[in-house]
């Protein structure tokens, strides 16, 4: 592993101690998920750059019509084929045992070529739920549980594809909630720099982006009145909720944070999506972390697809 992606490593264990020892209730969650991104992270190191997968995106100038930089089809390129790679990204996912029969039996298809992974991860990014239930009928498992795991592969693979493109990108004016990189919803709002800047971060690849103070990232909509969770002893964390759509997106003031602690400040929020929740807010994006309960073999269903 290189220097730099260990001292990365490093820093993230840090942010997670950070957060464990601040809000102490939170330390099964935060146990639960250091292994799981920080495996990730050493993923990254395994997966190979694929230049030919987001060949003359750089070049791409702003979309006219507001799209995202990358299609569908451009997202499902970057995962590689059934390998030894692909496997361990599914290794990531031992910290959910509800779900390790799924995964079992998802790799056994895998091995024996009962399954397409290509076909598959194309149907998960496109959203073809039709297709993607009758390959998890094959292999024998819920629809939804299978769609969470395919998310699991995916996820390292486009953070680690696109880490040139997002820096590309990223002094590009860009007014949308999803994300300019790969049209996915943000998990977090922050707010950074001297002016406390609110920036958005997406769910799948992790680039980050500048967004309207007031606009909610889901409908656009800008609401003075808008509902906000927060706790007494926590003024740095709360969440923000629209009543026009009925979603919610945890934040946080990281102007005197690391740069990592980006990667898992939603960690710490965990409390306050479930008291969204309970008033009747979904997430902006559905992540493993703001599923409640936690994922198991019945993983809920959720508009958008669930990254972590």
């Amino acid at each position: 592993m290189d220097e730099t992606r260990s001292a990365h490593v490093d820093s993230l264990q840090q942010a997670c101690d950070t957060i464990r020892d601040t809000s102490p209730f939170l330390e099964p969650v935060i146990e639960a998920f250091r292994g799981i991104i920080t495996r990730r992270e050493l993923l990254k190191t395994a997966i190979q750059e694929r230049p030919d997968a987001v060949a003359g995106l750089q070049s791409r100038g702003p979309s006219p019509d507001g799209h995202p930089r990358l299609t569908r089809k451009d997202i499902a390129a970057l995962v590689d084929p059934w390998s030894g790679t692909v496997r361990s990204a599914l290794e990531t996912l031992k910290a959910f045992p509800g779900i390790r029969q799924e995964i079992e039996r998802t790799v056994e298809a895998l091995d024996q070529g009962g399954v397409d992974l290509n076909a598959c991860m194309e149907s998960l990014v496109e959203g073809r739920q039709d297709d993607t239930a009758a390959a998890a009928g094959r292999i024998g498992i819920p629809p939804a549980a299978f769609e969470f795991i395919l998310g699991q592969i995916l996820k390292p693979f486009v953070e680690k594809r696109t880490e040139k493109l997002r820096a590309h990108v990223s002094d590009m004016p860009w007014h949308r909630g999803c994300c300019p990189v790969c049209g996915e919803m943000p998990e977090l709002s922050f707010l950074q720099g001297e002016e406390g800047q609110r920036r958005l971060r997406c769910s799948l690849c992790g680039h980050d982006w500048r967004f309207d103070r007031m606009a909610c990232p889901y409908c656009a909509e800008k609401h003075a009145d808008r509902e906000i969770i927060s706790i007494e002893t926590e003024p740095n964390r709360w969440a923000e909720m629209c009543p026009s759509c009925r979603r919610y997106i945890v934040a946080a003031d990281l102007r005197a944070g690391c740069p990592d602690a980006i990667a898992v400040a939603a960690l710490g929020m965990v409390h306050l999506d479930m008291i969204a929740q309970a008033r009747g807010y979904a997430p902006v994006a559905a992540c493993a972390w703001n599923l409640v309960p936690p994922p198991a073999s019945d993983v809920k269903r959720n508009a958008n697809r669930t990254y972590m």
